[in-house]
Order: C-alpha cells, then sequence, then structure tokens
C-alpha cells in the first residue's frame, strides 16, 4: 500500500459514498468535526486486516456517541477526540465505556488537535485508553500501523475472553452437574440445590435493585452476583459423603429399614401373652366353679373380659402415639417423652427370656424432640457443613469468587452466634450468606418432596419464620423484602403445590395469594 505521506487530517476532503461492503472490523469515530470522519473514512476504505475490512460508525457529541457505544457494544476500535462540547468530553467518554458500559474490549485511541489543553502523559496515566495521537501527526502509514496493532490487540483479547467464557460455561456445568449429582443420591431432594440457587440470585437481585435506604450500599457488580450464585449452587456440595438413609430419613426408627414394624411385631406378641393370660384366666374361673358346683357368674366372666379389653385398648394407644413420634411432625413435649419411656418398661418374653417392649435405641429415637434425626445422625448431617468449605477452600478460586467458600459455608449460622459451624454472629455473618439461609429454609420448608413431612403451606411457613426472627436466626430485613416486593408469591407460583397457596400473615399484614382463582383440574 503507497499512501502519500501527509496528514490525513490536513485537508478537507469531500466524500459522496462512505459505504462498505461487507464489513467487518466495526471502527468508530467519535469527533465533532465533520471533516475528520470524512478523511479518516476516503483513507481507509480499502483498508483490510486479516482479510476483513472495516465498518464505520460516526458520532459527533457525547450523546450521539453513548447511544452509539450501546447500540454496537462489539465495536473494535475507536478514535476518540479529546476535546469537543466541552475540554473533557473525550476524557468522560472513557469513563463511560470502562465503567458504565463495563466494555474492556474496544481499543481507544485519543485524538486532539490541542495537545497543550490535555497533555499526553496525564491522559495516559489516568484513563484507560490504548494510544494518544496528535492528529496533525497521523499521516496514512501512521494510522495503518495503529489500526492494525490496535485490531491486533483487539482479536487477541476477543480470543482471551471467548475462551474464559468458554472455562466459565465448563465451570458453571460442572458445578451444576455436581449439585444435580447431590440433589439425585435422594429421590427425596431432587432440585432442592437449583430452587435454592434460583431463589438466592432472586433475592440478591431485589435487593440490590431497591430504592430502601437498609439496602443503598448492597449494591453487587456483575461478578460479585456470580460469587453468590456459584455459592448458592455449591452450599450442599458436601453431602455428597452423607450416608443416603441419613439423608432420606423419613422417621425417627429409619435405619435402612423402619424399625417400627419391629415395635409391631413385639405389640402383636404382647397382645399374644395378655390373650393367653385372659384364656388362663377364664379357664381357671370356669374349673373353679365346677369344683365347687357352681357355675361364675356372668359379672366375674365379665371382669376379666374387661380387664383383657382394656389391656389391647391401652397397648393400641400406646402403638398409636409410638406411631405418632416416629414420624417427627410436631415437637415432643415432656408428657409424651415421659410416656415413651413409660411405655418401653412394658415386657414380653421371647424364648422364654423377659424383653423389654422397646430397646434403648428405640427409646432415645423416639424421644427425639424435633426432626427425625438423633444427636449423632444431626452431627453427620450438620458435619456437610464442614465438608463444604473444606473441599471449596481447597479449590484456586479466582480473585472474584474467591469468597465464594465463605457464602456457602455459613449458610447454616445464625445472627445470635449459636448456627453451625462457626458460631458466626451477626456482626461478622455477611448478607450473601443470610440470603442463602433463608433460601434454604424457605425451600426447606415449603418442598414437597421431602420424606419425613408434607410441604408446609404459606401461613404455616411464615409462622415458623417470625419464630426464626424472634430467635435471631434469620435477618429481618431481607426477608421483609422477600415478602413486601411479591418474590415469595413468584416462587409460590412456580415451585409450590395450590395446596400450599393460601393466604398468609406476616409482620400484622394479610398477603393474598388468590389460590380460590387458580384452576386445579
Amino acid at each position: 500500500m503507497n499512501y502519500p505521506d501527509e496528514s490525513i487530517f490536513a485537508e478537507e476532503i469531500e466524500i459522496k459514498d462512505q459505504t462498505l461492503s461487507n464489513p467487518k472490523y466495526k471502527v468508530m469515530i467519535i469527533d465533532d468535526e465533520p471533516d475528520v470522519h470524512k478523511v479518516a473514512i476516503i483513507a481507509l476504505k480499502n483498508f483490510k486486516y486479516n482479510d476483513k475490512g472495516l465498518s464505520f460508525l460516526s458520532a459527533y457529541s457525547v450523546n450521539s456517541a453513548e447511544a452509539l457505544l450501546k447500540e454496537h457494544p462489539d465495536t473494535a476500535l475507536i478514535f476518540l477526540d479529546v476535546i469537543m462540547e466541552e475540554d473533557d468530553s473525550g476524557l468522560k467518554l472513557i469513563k463511560y465505556i470502562r465503567q458504565t458500559l463495563n466494555n474492556h474490549n474496544v481499543r481507544i485511541i485519543m485524538i486532539t488537535g490541542q495537545p497543550g489543553e490535555v497533555p499526553e502523559t496525564d491522559v495516559v496515566l489516568h484513563y484507560d485508553i490504548n494510544d494518544y495521537r496528535e492528529k496533525r501527526e497521523l499521516t496514512v502509514d501512521r494510522l495503518f500501523t495503529t489500526i492494525v496493532s490496535s485490531l491486533r490487540s483487539y482479536e487477541g483479547i476477543i480470543k482471551l475472553d471467548t475462551a474464559n467464557k468458554l472455562l466459565s460455561n465448563l465451570l458453571d456445568s460442572f458445578i451444576k452437574s455436581t449439585a444435580t449429582a447431590i440433589d439425585e443420591k435422594s429421590p427425596y431432594t431432587a432440585g432442592h440445590i437449583r430452587r435454592v440457587a434460583e431463589l438466592t440470585q432472586a433475592i440478591t437481585q431485589k435487593l440490590c435493585d431497591s430504592k430502601d435506604e437498609k439496602w443503598v450500599d448492597f449494591n453487587l457488580s456483575e461478578s460479585e452476583q456470580n460469587e453468590i450464585r456459584i455459592a448458592a449452587w455449591m452450599h450442599d456440595i458436601g453431602k455428597i459423603t452423607t450416608p443416603q438413609h441419613i439423608v432420606d430419613k423419613a422417621t425417627k426408627l429409619e435405619t435402612i429399614v423402619d424399625k417400627i414394624e419391629l415395635i409391631y411385631t413385639r405389640a402383636e406378641i404382647l397382645k399374644k401373652e395378655f390373650e393367653n393370660e385372659f384364656l388362663k384366666n377364664k379357664i381357671e374361673l370356669i374349673s373353679s366353679g365346677q369344683s365347687h358346683s357352681s357355675a361364675p357368674t356372668d359379672d366375674e366372666i365379665k371382669k376379666i373380659e374387661d380387664e383383657f379389653n382394656l389391656k389391647i385398648v391401652d397397648l393400641d394407644k400406646d402403638l398409636q402415639l409410638l406411631k405418632n413420634a416416629n414420624t417427627g411432625g410436631e415437637f415432643m413435649e415432656d408428657i409424651k417423652i415421659s410416656k415413651i419411656k413409660e411405655i418401653a418398661l412394658k415386657t414380653i418374653k421371647i424364648n422364654g427370656q423377659d424383653k423389654q417392649l422397646l430397646t434403648s435405641d428405640e427409646v432415645e429415637n423416639l424421644c427425639i424432640r424435633k426432626g427425625t434425626l438423633n444427636d449423632q445422625e444431626r452431627e453427620i448431617i450438620q458435619n456437610h457443613v464442614k465438608l463444604t468449605i473444606k473441599m471449596l477452600t481447597q479449590l484456586p478460586w479466582p480473585e472474584e469468587l474467591k469468597r465464594v467458600p465463605e457464602f456457602a459455608g455459613a449458610h447454616h449460622e445464625t445472627l445470635d452466634g449459636k448456627g453451625y459451624p462457626n458460631h458466626i454472629d451477626d456482626q461478622s455473618l455477611p448478607t450473601q450468606a443470610r440470603i442463602i439461609a433463608i433460601a434454604d429454609v424457605f425451600e426447606a420448608l415449603t418442598a414437597a418432596d421431602r420424606p419425613y413431612k408434607k410441604g408446609k403451606t404459606l401461613s404455616e411457613a411464615f409462622k415458623i419464620l417470625e419464630y426464626m426472627i424472634k430467635d435471631r436466626h434469620l435477618d429481618k430485613d431481607i426477608i421483609d423484602l422477600f415478602v413486601e416486593s411479591g418474590l415469595v408469591l413468584e416462587y409460590a407460583m412456580k415451585e409450590l403445590h395450590v395446596e400450599q397457596l393460601d393466604d398468609f400473615i406476616y409482620n400484622g399484614v394479610t398477603y393474598k395469594t388468590g389460590a380460590s382463582k387458580i384452576n386445579t383440574n
């Protein structure tokens, strides 16, 4: 290419057709002098790099430039005049491109016809640009060199960006596959991690968008939102080693099978003992009457029959109490625990030996006050958080994801400092961990696929949430926004069954779900 060695901005050249056929690289010229655009376009109309031509975009003011930049985020190169409407118009646009639009791919060449007004060293040091040129020094050859080096740099950035996106997508797919594998260990928890992750993201976005003064400083960047998203997807990764029968434990006596059946079998043996005792007493009564030449009265026979029937009725009541206690669906009061221990003292004969109706292990499990897990099993379940932290801290997270282990590992911490595993209180518990905790609790309360309970209705769930707020387990401000923003209803309509969608009261306000209008056919 032979170009005249003269400044392409030295004279005015009239351009009648500046349309390029099959443009490839987008080059934007931002300058309030129309002649600058004309000269640049005609000088570069035959330019090619890697067999790709140039497509020119022109803006003559800050406003038109901002609009054009939004419309063409894939612009490869910008020639930007420093001084336009204002002395620092170009400098403001740099901040707009790099900070507001978060566009770090486009190459920016600052050009000026008044170098004394904006010193080159100041601009290069304090603004994210790639070159600084005076208009009078931009000969065609110099322009050619500048564009080639800029496009080469741009292509390198795009390739690196593409590679990073591929790696990010691979990481994302691996994370979701791992989470799915954990959920699929049990037919009862499939979808739990997905729902927690999606609800976490939704709550986070609502907090970032909130105009409430409480959340004015909670404005997460895109990478920070990605950080909490990954933490939510990874919050249960430690369950990969938790025994399935503990994760799935639907009743207090369940191990591989539900041991309540063993108690029923023993109870049947005890009933047979009652029956044998009744028949023996009846025979003895009749035999005694015969030896004394007097038949037993109806009242005497009725008395031993009533005693037998009362024992059977009492035993059936005891079995019903044990059956109800075994489900773990309600809090065990002291009176019920005392009754279970009393029932345990009843004996049966097995192979000629007296055996208690309940073993000590069965008594311990049936007396679990809340849920279905005993202390040892609960410790195993809780250990999944320690393992989550251990696994995640061993990964080489990049700087923008370095707090993933912290957020994922703190979703069972509480504001009062009595959570686990590290007893972090409200002074140290990050908002991101509080969000995941609320998403985890709400999903667990309302999930319809748990083996040990039915999904709570909204009214039941919010009664429990208010208790947890009162006990300083969960963050009230986040739950306030969760409800008041309407997000809870959005989630409920998507994930809950129709029968769970009742009206509920929170903070003294009644919230209508409109469930009666939903067609259940």
